[in-house]
């Protein structure tokens, strides 16, 4: 492998890249992002995905955002990420599936 000198970032944003193997002669692959944003905020959202954008990332070509349940990502994501899906981390969504079992079974408990 040829060894290059690498890029300086500008921003202390990390990717992951996972690839997914190679289907009929078609390699896949998913870049994979972890939000930076300052805040929860949908301002906050909204600047550190801009800042993704004008660093290069086509918009147009993000398929896929999974992110937890903050209701401010919805309209971020739709607004800038027109192509894109967006979906609940199965983290998170098991997190709040866990949190309401357990409030029902400490009601089911205290009626008994």
């Amino acid at each position: 492998m040829k060894n290059t000198p690498q890029k300086k970032s500008k921003s202390n944003t990390q990717f992951v890249i996972a690839s997914a193997g190679k289907t009929d002669s078609t390699a896949k692959s998913v870049a994979l992002h972890a939000n930076l944003a300052a805040s929860n905020s949908m301002e906050a959202i909204t600047a550190h995905y801009k800042e993704l954008i004008a660093n290069g990332l086509v918009a147009e070509k993000v398929a896929l955002v999974v992110t937890d349940m903050l209701p401010a990502y919805e309209s971020v994501i739709s607004n800038l990420f027109v192509n894109a899906l967006h979906q609940f981390c199965i983290f998170h969504l098991v997190q709040q599936v866990n949190k309401a079992l357990k409030k029902t079974l400490q009601a089911h408990r205290t009626a008994n």
